[in-house]
């Protein structure tokens, strides 16, 4: 292995690449896709709440509390009792007019300075909230008030929910559909990248010419194979950035797009050591790109089709297992059981892909030798 040819061949690609037009067209196209989905996401997202507060103090902890919804207006209420009387007990049913209710008690912020662990009351209408709320609002409390003091708990957070979900509505979960669309549409373009390069080279017979070169054939592909990765991960890392999607448990949803960047990689290097044209390879990864975009479907919970045997096939594919562990993810509902599953088939799925590659390449490094 040559470090120096390896990186050589992936600058070279990577400038190749950008002056192709036509590469440069399909590597803006899931960037065009998730600007897409986010408009349309914020035609259809909630774009205003009214927020009944009580705080008496004037604290800023209101406004940042606020500033997670689009358009918010605000509501003064006179007393706490107000607040909890517009909104009832916790897991209460009825109407409210209101989105959100926050009660933050008088000195607040003297009392977080002073380590006194002061109750900041949150409610929640969930007719019009996403199932994860409580976690955000509790979180952006807490966050506020560790700038102030920076005690293990500077505050106390009491959430309640009247017309709690039994599950996600469409108005909620869209956001969240759009942006695990953007990543998951984005992930076929590894695939795509790299067996094109590699098959170009067959066909265009500049192979041998690599191979006169100290390059071995191991380097030539490794070199390809990692500025398709960059380029893959880069795009599916701006997809999420367009749609919205960093957010819930971010460091998984990296993960997983890296996981799914590896497994649309290793899928390109073997049909790159399978395929001998590039028109073959682009059949090839427009048929397989449905595998990535299909489980979308089945994973959002608004529009997901009832446990019958086309679950049953959609479930045997490893980029359902992509899907599930980005959308968990984004939703903030990862557990340890469907962690490790996720993990589980897909690391083992690319273990098993890039052993079938290699083999594949080395098949094809041997004809080209003798060739």
């Amino acid at each position: 292995m040559h470090p120096r040819m390896i990186l050589a061949i992936a600058r070279k690609d990577a400038l190749d690449l950008l002056i192709n037009k036509t590469t440069l067209v399909m590597l803006m196209t899931p960037i065009i896709l998730a600007a897409l989905f986010a408009f349309i996401g914020t035609i259809l997202g909630p774009s205003s709440a009214s927020i009944l507060v009580y705080n008496p103090d004037n604290s800023p902890l209101a406004r940042i509390v606020g500033s997670t919804y689009t358009n918010p207006t605000y509501v003064n209420a006179p007393s706490a009792s107000a607040v909890e009387a517009a909104f009832g007990s916790d897991g209460a049913r009825h109407s409210s007019p209101y989105d959100l209710g926050i009660v933050i008690p008088v000195g607040f912020e003297a009392a977080v300075r002073a380590g006194d662990q002061p109750l900041v009351q949150v409610y929640i209408n969930g007719d019009k909230n996403a199932l994860q709320t409580t976690t955000y609002m509790t979180a952006i409390v807490t966050n506020y008030a560790r700038h102030i003091a920076a005690p293990a708990d500077p505050v106390q957070v009491s959430t309640v929910t009247i017309n709690p979900q039994t599950s996600a509505t469409p108005q909620h979960t869209v956001t969240t559909f759009y942006a695990l669309a953007a990543a998951m549409s984005s992930l076929f373009i590894g695939l795509t990248l790299v067996s094109n390069m590699l098959v170009e080279e067959r066909e265009r017979k500049t192979m041998r010419m690599l191979l006169i070169s100290p390059a071995s054939y191991a380097d030539i592909v490794i070199g390809k194979a990692m500025i398709a990765l960059v380029y893959q991960f880069m795009l599916a890392i701006v997809a999420l950035a367009i749609t919205g999607g960093f957010q819930g448990q971010v460091p998984l949803t990296l993960l997983f797009v890296l996981l799914g960047s590896l497994f649309s990689l290793s899928l390109g290097m073997l049909a790159g050591g399978l395929l001998q044209t590039t028109s073959a390879t682009g059949a090839l990864s427009g048929i397989v790109g449905f595998i990535f975009i299909v489980p979308t479907f089945f994973l959002a919970p608004f529009i997901a089709a009832p446990n019958n045997v086309v679950v049953v096939l959609i479930k045997a594919l490893p980029t359902y297992y992509i899907g599930e562990g980005i959308y968990q993810a984004l939703i903030a509902s990862t557990t340890p059981l469907t962690l490790a599953r996720d993990l589980g088939v897909v690391l083992g799925s690319i273990a098993l892909l890039v052993a079938l590659a290699v083999w594949a390449l080395r098949r094809q490094a041997s004809v080209i030798a003798t060739g």
